[in-house]
């Protein structure tokens, strides 16, 4: 199939996205959602419609382009897949009209299928997933051992006005008698040799009341083969086969983490069973062969 891919090119998911759906046998053309949206219509036409479907990201930018092309080639098929969560469906906008337009629609949350169904029958549930070719199992160098060992780490942003309880959680680490790292912009190789050298690495899940949610940030923690203690909510436990350890507050994460480091070795088997099992299974190029199985079950 000749697939178009539209997401936002941050080097991450899009290059994620392009290279699943080669490796599953597809013929694929990429844009970047963010800088150029209007490539979407102008790229296509240039191909004299010469695509099959199109997987755009939830970049309201693409609309516009979506619009002329769904006139201009009623034939093309087009999805969204969003890989963000949200509470509630008016949270995200003008999101909502551009969802019930589009053929499909896949989110990573299974906890809101039924809400989303309300707006576009044909929602799935499609979790994000690990991408191997980046983040797996690594030997950390010394120059990295000296930088990143450490009990406990969290990798990723904390934004005073976004991220409230993010940084009560951080704060509360800090002053707890662990030796707590914050790492913040490192991705792939630095990434994974961070991971190997924290023996405990945090999730803080954006919307703990959905169930069935997995962040990006813990498909890379887990791929890389790291023991991962992340925020409680329905589904986690099941998704992982009962091999992630989960916490309800920044003192129950306290407790939590007083406990795996006494039980350390067991943990860490566990987490490299689940790293094994998620670069078998659990690829971008998975989700490619799920999504296009879904296309296909409702032609």
């Amino acid at each position: 199939m000749r697939v178009m891919i539209a997401f936002p090119r941050d080097g991450q998911t899009d290059k994620a996205l392009v290279d699943a759906f080669k490796e599953a046998g597809h013929e694929v053309s990429s844009i970047c959602a963010k800088r150029e949206p209007t490539k979407l219509h102008t790229d296509i036409i240039s191909k004299r419609g010469g695509i099959d479907f199109v997987l755009m990201s939830r970049t309201i930018e693409l609309y516009p382009s979506f619009v002329l092309l769904k006139q201009k080639y009623p034939k093309m098929k087009f999805a969204i897949w969003n890989v963000d969560c949200r509470k509630t469906l008016e949270e995200w906008g003008l999101l909502v009209n551009f969802v019930r337009e589009v053929d499909y629609y896949f989110t990573v949350a299974q906890g809101v299928i039924d809400r989303w169904k309300t707006v576009n029958p044909n929602t799935y549930w499609v979790p994000q997933g690990c991408y191997e070719k980046k983040y797996h199992e690594v030997i950390p160098t010394e120059e990295q051992k000296a930088k990143y060992i450490c009990d406990v780490s969290f990798i990723g942003n904390c934004i005073d006005n976004i991220h409230t309880e993010r940084r009560y959680l951080l704060e509360t680490l800090r002053t707890s008698h662990f030796d707590f790292r914050h790492f913040q912009g490192i991705y792939d190789e630095e990434h994974n040799a961070a991971v190997a050298c924290s023996k405990i690495n945090i999730g803080v899940t954006h919307s703990p009341e959905i169930s069935h949610y997995v962040s990006v940030r813990d498909w890379k923690i887990l791929g890389a083969g790291g023991v991962l203690l992340e925020q409680y909510h329905d589904g986690l436990e099941e998704m992982f086969g009962g091999r992630v350890v989960t916490y309800t507050s920044p003192q129950d994460c306290i407790a939590r983490i007083g406990d795996m480091l006494a039980n350390y070795s067991q943990h860490k088997e566990d987490a490299l069973k689940l790293s094994e099992w998620i670069q078998k299974s659990q690829r971008y190029v998975d989700r490619a062969h799920q999504i296009m199985g879904i296309l296909e079950g409702t032609k």
